[in-house]
């Protein structure tokens, strides 16, 4: 699904995989939309990795050894509740679906799957990231806005004072 349009620049992304085949392939599929994609081999490797750098998203098998895609989820949800957490399994159940979710994860892929549905979940992802940045600003600017009070008592003043005072 190679495309020409990229709507988010600038995007990290952390894949963390312990199969290198897989880790290679999804790695190779991400990049091709200019995404920076940082790999680990394992959850400690994420883990460190992660709390070096900012991620926009994490990309995490379930069952690694050592620290689990689980463990790191909690990690990066305490450390950075912004980002997006993809869990990958091909162990895969209702029940750790819907853990996963409970848990704080964005996204739930059963593996084998197809990169193009990867890469359209992450994307729907990275929308949503930066729609809520800019509802952020904008509820700031608003707040900025409404803070801001009005100088001087003149007559004229008075009157644009009481004319906001009854549209509000």
């Amino acid at each position: 699904m190679k495309s020409d349009r990229n709507d988010h620049p600038m995007v990290r992304i952390l894949l963390a995989e312990d199969d290198e085949i897989m880790r290679i392939s999804v790695s190779d599929g991400l990049k091709q939309f200019n995404w920076q994609v940082d790999e680990a081999e394992n959850g400690e490797q994420a883990k460190k990795l992660f709390d070096k750098n900012h991620y926009n998203v994490v990309i995490s098998d379930i069952r690694m050894p050592g620290m689990d895609g689980i463990s790191l989820l909690g990690h990066v949800l305490k450390q950075s509740p912004d980002t997006e957490v993809v869990i990958m399994t091909a162990f895969g159940s209702v029940d750790d679906a819907i853990d996963c979710l409970r848990q704080g994860a964005s996204e739930y892929i059963l593996k084998p799957f197809d990169m193009d549905d990867l890469i359209i979940r992450v994307n729907r992802l990275l929308d949503a990231q930066a729609m809520r940045t800019r509802c952020e600003l904008l509820e700031e600017n608003c707040r900025d806005q409404h803070d801001r009070k009005l100088l001087g008592s003149s007559q004229a003043m008075q009157q644009v004072h009481q004319t906001i005072e009854k549209v509000a």
